[in-house]
């Protein structure tokens, strides 16, 4: 008997028990980073701007909702629906394309979560993201994300003849690059400001987790507050992101990256946040 087939009915076992134990989840693999749609070539005409699509033709969004969970306001086309709002009033996964779009969704699965004790014998405590999963791995691959009654996961390590390993997300964002000055001598001001932001990748749920320090504040003043550090946790297929990159979270808070590891789990990111 080989690795291969012993692995086959690992995840054999594994969709089984999830079977009988689990809930339902709908997967999804992302293709290449998505880039919001913006603005259209119509002035004033935008797709997905605050869940409307104000097509030319027919405008939708009339607070008609798929399932009481999907708002969809496509006109003539039919890749534009909006996603799965997420914990935040009013927040989606989406500005215009995302992870959950139609054309990625693979199927659904069984699925049992435990908190890396596959005797289920503890709770998931404080400060950790990460989980077993239970799951048929077989059509599976890192990377891809499921949905269900837990939350929104990505799939961190399938390695041989072991659990799954998948990391709870809690917050979606999107990665930005700041610009870099290039200009010698007089020039206009070059900082960093959003209008010269390079979108990377946008509506990508990740992890973000209060880290273990924080940063002193310039000031020095007796009522300064440290700025908090975080560790935010994301799949490597989202995009190629440096140090000094930003993120931006769906509650509008705004992290620079302080130092970026990049490994066969995915990214693991620590960042400050950018206070204002």
């Amino acid at each position: 008997m080989n690795g291969a087939l012993i692995q086959a009915r690992i995840f054999k076992g594994y969709g089984k028990a999830a079977g009988f134990i689990g809930s339902i989840y709908q997967f999804y693999r992302p293709g290449n980073p998505p880039i919001p749609t913006g603005n259209y070539d119509t002035p004033g005409r935008t797709m997905d701007d605050g869940q409307t699509l104000d097509d030319t033709l027919e405008q939708f969004d009339a607070g008609g909702t798929f399932d009481s969970n999907k708002s969809f306001d496509q006109a003539v086309n039919p890749d534009l629906v909006d996603q799965t709002k997420f914990d935040a009033p009013g927040a989606t996964f989406d500005s215009g394309t995302s992870f959950d779009q139609p054309g990625n969704l693979l199927f659904s699965l069984p699925v049992s979560l435990n908190a890396e004790d596959m005797k289920y014998g503890k709770p998931r405590g404080y400060g950790k993201a990460t989980w077993y999963a239970l799951v048929d791995g077989t059509n599976l691959n890192v990377g891809d994300y499921f949905v269900g009654p837990q939350g929104t996961f990505f799939i961190a390590a399938m390695q041989p003849l072991l659990p799954i390993l998948v990391v709870e997300c809690n917050r979606v964002v999107s990665v930005f690059r700041p610009q870099t000055q290039t200009v010698d001598g007089i020039a206009p001001y070059g900082g960093n400001t959003s209008a010269t932001e390079t979108l990377l990748v946008a509506g990508r749920p990740c992890s973000i987790l209060q880290g273990t320090k924080g940063e002193k504040a310039e000031g020095g003043l007796p009522g300064d507050a440290r700025a908090p550090w975080w560790l935010i946790l994301m799949p490597k297929a989202c995009a190629d992101i440096h140090m000094d990159d930003i993120i931006t979270d769906e509650l509008g808070r705004r992290y620079v990256a302080s130092s970026v590891e990049i490994s066969a789990l995915g990214y693991r990111i620590t960042a400050m946040s950018d206070l204002p």
